[in-house]
């Protein structure tokens, strides 16, 4: 019996005129990880900062629970008036995203995802 890697992220903050907040994910989000998910994006939401990034270049799996925390994200986000951006998406989570069509909302700089 193999182990699923379990979701792990860190927070780092910029002070400034434009608050930034970054959100290094690395791993799976599925339903076993996803309150996990939730709870990183409300912290950085809650920070005050006007753009939160998401850093998903080390997330491997992303699934319907992951696509709900992140559509909560952003009703929260627009809600305090910050913006949420997803960035460097693996291939992976890129596809699902491309499927769902967040990546026309949550990438940044349109569909190409660099920022």
């Amino acid at each position: 019996m193999t182990q699923q890697p379990i979701l792990q992220w860190s927070m780092s903050c910029a002070n400034g005129p434009n608050e930034l907040v970054e959100i290094n994910l690395e791993g799976e989000v599925d339903l076993s990880s996803a309150e996990i998910l939730r709870e990183a994006l409300a912290e950085g939401l809650q920070s005050g900062a006007t753009t939160v990034i998401v850093d998903a270049a080390r997330l491997t799996y992303l699934d319907s629970s992951g696509i709900a925390c992140l559509v909560v994200a952003l009703k929260d986000a627009a809600a305090v008036g910050s913006r949420l951006v997803l960035r460097q998406p693996t291939a992976t989570v890129r596809r699902v995203l491309e499927i769902t069509e967040l990546d026309r909302i949550l990438l940044d700089g349109g569909s190409d995802g660099q920022g």
